[in-house]
């Protein structure tokens, strides 16, 4: 747990940065977030637990950047709680006196215009081969548009930046699996009164939203695999603190009642197969837990961390990732992915069966994953 010195030197560090980005309130960290109060009649928070627990241990250039960075986040974040203000119409009264003559000029050529005076032809006046420009342009599909708006916050992503505010095109999913094949989970009753369980109800947004079961993206891992995919307000959920921690809450919960010996919750651009955002992996044992990491963040990445081709050449690929991990264990100076969660920022839990992300560091899982894997006899 952080320091109460060191909160407090992150508070008055974020709220200067803001001040000079000319955002009034204070900020106040609490509970791994930081908190912009007296911004609007709204609290503004955003996710910085990794940061909280390093700060101490920054030099004082990269507690400024850091700073910096979590105001822009604080301030974007603020914008996007408040309605954009509506355009007044511009008086004419406010208009020179020579702006105002152009003004009524193109009135008059105006009307000349509708009138013929120029000539029936409407594409006369303009160069030959030309053609009238349309009122409007062609309406972008609904799809094109939010795998557009998906692929750019992909790119900040991958950059190091944050997601930004515009979660169109973006879906959550949580993937359970069991290599006991006599357990179905794709139409088990329990996983189904799992989802609908009294956690969901602490999840629920404001609709519209939806939640479903979807095939799971490979059928050939040689387990029951059932993928829980959430749509809309969820994904609206999903990438706030408190959210996305009811949501984790509500994952263990389903892992729970179904009985899967793997979980993973994440989210991907609807239209892509990559798992970008990974914040929860657990497993029924410790290793189980490491599994789902690298199964569902090593081998949806990209890069991929994890080669799937080659996991499947070799057998079923969850047991060739824990005869991985036992292989590792065993030889001198072996991988201890546990600790490798930590260092980049991740969380594990006390039994060491669930690993946890957050939101701050949006693409943690896939670093740790790809950390680990290149330590393993793969």
């Amino acid at each position: 747990m952080a320091d109460p010195n060191s909160k407090r030197e992150m508070e008055a560090d974020i709220t200067a940065a803001l001040a000079k980005m000319g955002v009034g309130g204070k900020v106040i960290i609490r509970d791994g977030a930081a908190e912009l109060h007296g911004h609007g009649n709204e609290v503004i928070a955003i996710d910085l637990a990794e940061w909280l627990e390093q700060w101490a241990l920054l030099p004082a250039d990269m507690r400024a950047r850091r700073a910096g960075e979590a105001a822009q986040r604080l301030r974007a974040a603020a914008a996007g709680h408040h309605s954009e203000t509506p355009r007044r119409p511009f008086p004419l009264a406010a208009v020179g006196g020579g702006a105002l003559a152009l003004v009524l000029l193109a009135v008059v050529v105006g009307w000349l215009r509708i009138q013929g005076f120029f000539g029936s032809d409407a594409t006369s006046l303009l160069p030959s081969g030309s053609t009238t420009p349309s009122a409007s342009a062609a309406p972008i599909d609904p799809a094109v548009r939010q795998a557009r708006t998906c692929g750019a916050a992909r790119s900040r992503l991958q950059a190091g930046a944050g997601l930004g505010l515009d979660t169109a095109g973006w879906v959550v999913e949580l993937w359970l699996a069991d290599v006991n094949t006599d357990h179905p989970l794709r139409n088990n009753e329990r996983v189904l009164k799992a989802v609908r369980g009294q956690s969901a109800k602490a999840i629920a947004p404001p609709p519209p939203y939806r939640v479903q079961l979807v095939d799971p993206p490979r059928g050939d891992i040689g387990a029951e695999q059932a993928v829980i995919q959430f749509r809309e307000g969820f994904v609206t959920r999903f990438f706030t603190v408190q959210g996305r921690q009811a949501m984790v809450e509500h994952a263990a919960d389903v892992a729970a009642g179904s009985g899967a010996q793997y979980a993973a919750l994440y989210a991907r651009c609807m239209h892509l197969p990559y798992h970008d955002v990974g914040v929860w992996y657990a497993g029924r044992s410790d290793k189980a837990a490491v599994v789902s990491l690298l199964y569902a963040a090593g081998t949806f990445s990209e890069p991929p961390a994890v080669a799937y081709n080659q996991l499947n050449e070799r057998g079923d690929a969850l047991d060739v990732l824990e005869h991985a991990l036992i292989l590792a264990d065993r030889a001198a100076g072996g991988v201890d992915a546990f600790a490798e969660v930590t260092r980049v920022g991740g969380r594990v839990a006390s039994d060491k069966r669930s690993l946890s992300f957050g939101l701050a560091g949006p693409t943690l899982a896939n670093k740790a994953s790809r950390n680990i894997a290149a330590a393993l006899p793969l």
